[in-house]
C-alpha cells in the first residue's frame, strides 16, 4: 500500500480495491533495503528495477491479503501500476 506522500499512515479501509488486488511491499533482489529502513523507492525505481531483472531473478510482491506473487521482467506496466494502486478500481486477474 503505497501512500500518496512520504510518512503518510494507511490503514486496510483505505483500501477500495480490496486488499487481494493491492501490493503491500516488492522484494527486489537486485535493489537492497532492510527491513527496518524507512527508505523509499518510487513507483518508477521499482518498476525500472523488476525490467532489469536477469532471466533467473523475480521480484516478489507482498499482496495485502497475504498472498505472495513472484513476476519477472515480463511485468506489464499496467498491470504493475494497478498493483501498486489501492483505489484504481483496476481489476487483476487471478492468475498474475
Amino acid at each position: 500500500m503505497f501512500p500518496p506522500t512520504p510518512l503518510t499512515m494507511l490503514q486496510f479501509h483505505d483500501t477500495p480495491d480490496g486488499l487481494y488486488q493491492t501490493a503491500m511491499a516488492i522484494e527486489l533482489p537486485n535493489r537492497f533495503v532492510p527491513w527496518h529502513s524507512n527508505e523509499n523507492r518510487t513507483p518508477d525505481d521499482a518498476y525500472a528495477a523488476i525490467m532489469e531483472l536477469g532471466s533467473n531473478q523475480v521480484a516478489h510482491f507482498s499482496i495485502g491479503d497475504g498472498a505472495v506473487k513472484a513476476v519477472g521482467s515480463n511485468l506489464d506496466r499496467e498491470l504493475f501500476d494497478a498493483l501498486i494502486s489501492r483505489n484504481g478500481q483496476e481489476e487483476i486477474p487471478d492468475d498474475f
